[in-house]
């Protein structure tokens, strides 16, 4: 980084297509095994911003590419679940930002989150 103008180069971790999960994902997986959470762990937020929102700032600043985390499936191999990391979507997709009145926020939200997924894939 030179001159604070400029992010660092984005390189990914060399783990492959798939790798172990860590403690806490594995007790997630196990739980979601014996009980089902279905979406349970997706967290939606809604954010009130105040003035002009930046968005070509935020598409600037790529967060899906630069974290890993958040493009990472569980999969099931061999009866053990093993993490997979997506291709970064194109920015386009991964960003969305709508217009609303704050009355229609937690629909919309609520809208966003998906289904419960079967629990084996």
């Amino acid at each position: 980084m030179t001159g604070g103008s400029t992010r660092p180069e984005l390189r990914p971790y060399p783990h492959g297509s798939q790798s172990i999960v860590f403690d806490g994902q594995l007790n997630v997986w196990l739980h979601d095994q014996r009980i089902g959470t279905g979406p349970r762990y997706i967290i939606p937020i809604a954010i009130r911003v105040r003035g002009q929102l930046d968005v070509a700032a935020l598409r600037r600043a790529d967060v899906v590419t630069r974290h890993e985390i958040l493009r990472a499936v569980y999969r099931v191999r061999g009866g053990w679940p093993v993490q997979e990391v997506l291709d970064p979507p194109s920015v386009a997709e991964a960003l969305t930002t709508v217009d609303c009145a704050e009355a229609d926020v937690w629909e919309l939200v609520t809208a966003a989150v998906p289904a419960p997924a079967s629990r084996r894939d």
